[in-house]
Order: structure tokens, then sequence, then C-alpha cells
């Protein structure tokens, strides 16, 4: 042959060059002349370049649909979730842990989690492109909602524990830790709602830097000038939330018998009483695309029959519903708003109005001189999870030092504070209990509210890398060594400060 060529190659290539960036494919088109020396006339390359979280994501993608073949090919094996698990963890900075003598993650426990984590973080993710739309930012900032998850709700712990109760499926525990109850020798499962629910709570506490005081969204529900207060909640109530739906706000929602029509198929038959009611608008939204178990299951009987599904629902279909305490309380009432706002629910049943009022204390309305204060929480919780130190060491408005000014003694058992205020909005606890006995000092500022006639607070560092307030006489310290350098802008550290446009860096980690 007089010639030889080749028309193409193709290559497959797996690069990881650290956190940011991998190359999934490669293909090149080669016209090969080999000539009296061989000469390569045209080469072209095609590169296919994957995201950190979108390489997260695929992964989390690819073993979930992995454990579904093998459910629909096997309904009643013991399926292997480790692979399955550890995306979910890789993706979201999640730990999913058993106590002993409880019982281990299962296929459908892990779904209704990773359905909760995955709503949330797109939530977030559409609040951060809403910011950066309205900035307009130039170049425009990449996000990673998956990166942006983790940053907001900083490596939370789910363990699933042997206590039984049967008044609650799950309950927070501080700033990043779930746990999941029993009932009758059976470990509870949170629906994908009931877990964001939670989450508004632990993004509650590490609003108000681990507390659910000022800076908070159980404080913020009742600040009038944020946009709370009673004309909000009207008395905590859930009116404006639940897709304007009552019934779902109830605390479970059973809605269709699966029934057997031969063939390994199943058909939905309504219960008697049960909403929607077939015929009514809303009924084809509802049944049977937001039935729980229907993305796995399909219409396949074997699969409805599984004992992953039985054992918890029985025979029946169930709806997720939008609201899952009925307390009248501030703390329940915002986890259940929270939820809302991530499901984009809020809406007003007959006779309702405050769909609205919700949407503006979410996400701000200057029109009406309210705040956005998701930004003011999504802000504070980022700030809680990468540490005050770091944080406020390179904003140049606070003269904070990357290192502290003076270490002192402990000396004085005084309230400590989230702002140099002495009220009850912003008290911590006593200084022997939230302090450590050699007490870092960052910074201080003149004396605004004091007892005893102490000149000036201490701004100091908690164990967890949080910077607080104490008045001066609780720490012993050279006072000529600390106001010597300048008094630190203790309005701009404040947790609850209005969010300003500067903080989307901050929520980004920019």
């Amino acid at each position: 042959m007089s010639k030889r060529q080749i028309s193409s190659t193709a290559a497959n290539v797996e690069y990881l060059p650290g956190e940011y960036r991998q190359v999934s494919s490669t293909a090149a088109n080669i016209e090969y002349l080999p000539g009296a020396y061989r000469q390569v006339s045209n080469v072209a390359l095609l590169v296919e370049y994957m995201s950190d979280g979108a390489f997260r994501q695929w992964n989390i993608d690819t073993e979930f649909t992995e454990r579904v073949r093998e459910i629909r090919t096997d309904p009643l094996a013991n399926i292997n979730v480790e692979n399955y698990r550890n995306a979910i963890q890789n993706g979201y900075g999640v730990s999913f842990e058993v106590e002993a003598n409880a019982s281990a993650w299962d296929f459908l426990a892990l779904w209704f989690a990773e359905s909760a984590l995955s709503a949330t973080a797109q939530a977030l993710e559409r609040w951060v492109i809403g910011e950066i739309d309205r900035q307009a930012l130039n170049p425009r900032p990449e996000v990673d909602r998956l990166a942006l998850f983790r940053r907001v709700f900083g490596g939370l712990t789910i363990t699933n524990v042997a206590e039984e109760r049967n008044d609650a499926v799950a309950l927070v525990e501080g700033i990043s830790r779930l746990k999941v109850f029993r009932l009758n020798n059976q470990q509870r499962t949170m629906t994908p709602n009931n877990l964001i629910h939670e989450l508004g709570h632990i993004l509650d506490n590490r609003a108000g830097f681990g507390f659910k005081l000022i800076g908070s969204m159980t404080f913020t529900v009742d600040d009038v000038s944020k946009g709370g207060g009673n004309s909000l909640h009207d008395g905590y109530s859930r009116k404006g939330m639940a897709e304007g739906r009552t019934y779902l706000r109830e605390i479970t929602l059973e809605h269709s018998r699966v029934e057997d029509v031969g063939n390994n198929t199943v058909s939905f038959q309504h219960i008697a009483g049960k909403n929607p009611l077939p015929g009514t608008p809303e009924y084809g939204e509802f049944v049977p695309i937001r039935f729980l178990f229907y993305p796995i299951a399909g219409t396949r009987l074997d699969v409805w029959r599984s004992p992953l599904y039985t054992t918890r629902y029985g025979t029946n279909a169930r709806i997720d519903v939008l609201v899952h305490n009925n307390l009248d309380s501030n703390v329940e009432t915002v986890a259940d708003a929270f939820l809302n706002w991530v499901r984009g629910a809020f809406a007003d049943a007959p006779g309702e109005s405050n769909a609205t009022k919700w949407r503006n204390f979410f996400d701000g309305n200057s029109a009406s001189g309210i705040p956005n204060n998701m930004g003011m929480w999504l802000r504070n919780a980022a700030i809680f999870t990468f540490g005050s130190v770091q944080f406020y060491s390179s904003v140049s408005v606070n003269p904070i030092p990357s290192s502290p000014i003076q270490t002192g003694d402990r000396i004085a058992d005084n309230a400590v504070r989230l702002i140099p205020r002495i009220d009850a909005t912003n008290s911590i606890g006593s200084a022997f209990n939230v302090l450590p006995a050699d007490v870092d000092i960052y910074g201080w500022v003149t004396g605004q509210d004091q007892a005893n006639g102490v000149p000036y607070w201490l701004l100091v560092k908690r164990a967890n890398n949080t910077l607080v307030w104490v008045s001066a006489d609780a720490i012993q310290h050279d006072q000529s060594v600390v106001q010597a350098t300048p008094e630190t802008n203790a309005a701009t550290m404040a947790p609850d400060r209005v969010y300003s446009n500067s903080d989307l860096q901050t929520i980004l980690g920019a």
C-alpha cells in the first residue's frame, strides 16, 4: 500500500489534578501521512472538564442508579450501600453513623437523606445565583452547590441511635449532630422533608454562632425591623406554608393503596377522605409522582412489596408533607419555614395572607425595608464554619490580628456575649463555662452598657475559634498592651448586622 492513514483515535483518561478539575475523557482525530519520514498533518483534541462538585455529584448519581438497578433485579436483595453512603458523605460532608444496638443505614434511609441534602443544596445555589445576578458580578464566580452546602452546614453527623421515642423521629443536638430514634424495635426513617426541617434547626444554631440568640433564625422571626413579628407568623402558625394546601401541614399523609393489577404491575387506589382528591387540579401533581417510593418502584409490584418499603409503610403510598411540627413555638416555626423556603412552597390557603411576608422575610424586600435575612444567616453560618479569627483578620474594616494581641488568665465568671452589650439576647454563658483558662485576646472596644465601672470589653476566642466579648475585669491582662492597639469595629462583627453585598464572598468562600 503506497499510503496508510489512521483517520481517528480515541482515549479515555482519568485525570485528577487536585480539587478543582477532572478530565473524564479525551478524543483525538489524527490524519497520518507516512511519506518518507512520516508526518502527522492534522490533530484535533476534544477535552471534557468536570469540576470537583460535578464529579462528586456524578459519583452520587452513579451509585444511586446502580442501587436502583440492584433492587429492581432482586427486590428481596440485601443491598450493599457502602459506596452510595461514601459518595453522599464525600459530596456533602455529612457522616452517617450507627450507635451500638441501633440499625444500620439502608438504601431507603440513605436515599431519603440524599434527596433532602440535594434539595437544600440546590436551594442555596438558587439563592447565590440570584445574588450574583442582582449584583451583576463580573467575572461571574463559579458556584459549587455541594461545596456551598459543606461551608454552610460544616460537617453534619447523622446517627442512628438505640433510644426509643414515640414522639419524635429525630432530634438535633447542638450545631452539627442529629440523632435518629427507634420505635417498636425499628429504626425510624426521616423522610426528605423531615430532614430538611432538621437542617433548618442546624442552620438556626449556626446562624447564631452556636446559639439561638442574636443573628439566629429563631431570634429574627420576632424582630419586626427584619420583617418578623406576629403579623408574619400569626402566633407561630403555619399560615402561608405548604403550597397553600392545609393537608400538607399534617404530620403524615397516607394517600393511596398500592394494589396488584397483575403482570407485576400496581395501580394506586385513593383512600377515602385523603387529600388531594381525585378530580381536583392538584391530584395529577401528586399522584403518583410525589409518592415517597415512586422514583424507585414506579409501577412495579415486586418493588413496592420489597421489605425495604413495606416494613416501614405497609402497602399504602404516602406523600411527604411540608410541615412536620405543630408546636406553636418560634424554634419549630422557623424550621418549618426553612423547609418551605427550600421547597419554594410558600403559598396562601383561602383566607390567608402570609406567603408573601414569608418570602420577604427570607429573601428581603428593599421597597418594604426588609433586609435579606437568608444572607445574614448564611454569612454567619459560613463564618462559624470557617472560623471567626480567619475571617475577621482578613476584613480590613476590623483591625483583628491573625494572632492574639495578648493571652490573659480567666479570673472572674462574668457573662460572655455575642456583642458588647448587656442584655438577654446575646449572653451565651459564663466565662468559666465558655472560655478556656488561658484566654487569647484579639481586640477591645470602649465600654458601653458596662457594669461595675469596667471601662471596656475584650474580644476573646472560644475553643471553637469563635470570637466573643467579655468585660475586661473577667480576664487578667495588661491594659496598656491591649489599648495600644486600635479599637475593634464591633458593629461590623455583630451577628445581627444586615447582610451586605460583600458578604456573598464570605458565603462562597472567595
